[in-house]
């Protein structure tokens, strides 16, 4: 730290870092075997930020923040990927107009919107052999395990009317985030919705907003072959519950 303290991470910190550098490593490992090129991008909310005065952070000088965001986004700056993208999140973790993560793609040279000239995109369009993807951090969710799909899939159906009302082509897979849970429509509808799962566990926020779900770990793979058959691959990390307290 500034003042020469240390900061030392938690079991559940050192828990994500593990599973951080194991899911890299799994793409690191799919790329040899394809040849492929990687394409990466990060959607959103890249840092928690000073916000509602929230003690879980490290420390609110910008220093440290941007110290570990070089050490953890080194693990896939490692792989050289052939673009990565950042796009942006939510004010309230990375600033007004995102930036923190404007200032943070700048630094590591991201894929520059060549209409904006800006290092990050509050909304990304990535063509890749005939695919397109639609990149944006808000998505949508449903607030119970019966009810997620549903909204998911709802939101798949007003992505492909939205464009189709506008002559537009509609993308093949939409990727959004914000709400820490895995959800896949498939191929319910011409637009697949993909809501990412996250690298962060349960905040003091989230057990009063969402105290009985459990956020999914992890991050998704897609494979694109030139021929445009795609491999969509989550793969998650299950968090554990708290141990069971029982009398000696």
């Amino acid at each position: 730290m500034d003042d020469e303290g240390k900061y030392l991470p938690s079991r559940a910190q050192r828990w994500i870092w593990d599973n951080w550098v194991d899911f890299w490593d799994t793409v690191a490992a799919l790329r040899k075997k394809e040849k492929a090129d990687l394409y990466c991008v990060f959607n959103g909310d890249l840092f928690e930020g000073s916000h509602h005065g929230t003690t879980q952070i490290v420390s609110n000088n910008p220093e440290p923040a941007a110290y570990l965001a070089g050490r953890v986004f080194g693990v896939p700056r490692d792989l050289k990927p052939t673009r990565l993208f950042i796009v942006r999140g939510t004010e309230a973790h990375v600033g007004p107009s995102g930036a923190t993560e404007e200032a943070f793609a700048r630094t590591i040279n991201a894929e520059q919107n060549p209409e904006t000239k800006t290092w990050s995109w509050w909304h990304l369009q990535l063509e890749l052999h005939g695919t397109l993807f639609d990149f944006q951090h808000h998505g949508r969710m449903g607030q119970r395990p019966w009810t997620r799909q549903n909204v998911v899939s709802n939101l798949a159906a007003q992505i492909f009317y939205e464009r189709a009302r506008r002559g537009l082509r509609h993308p093949d897979i939409a990727f959004r985030s914000h709400f820490h849970q895995f959800q896949d429509t498939h191929d319910a509808h011409p637009v697949r919705v993909i809501q990412l799962p996250a690298w962060q566990l349960k905040t003091s926020h989230a057990h009063k907003v969402a105290a009985d779900s459990l956020a999914d770990i992890g991050g998704v793979t897609v494979l694109v072959n030139p021929n445009g058959q795609l491999e969509v691959i989550a793969k998650l990390y299950q968090p554990e519950l708290p141990p069971v307290w029982r009398p000696a």
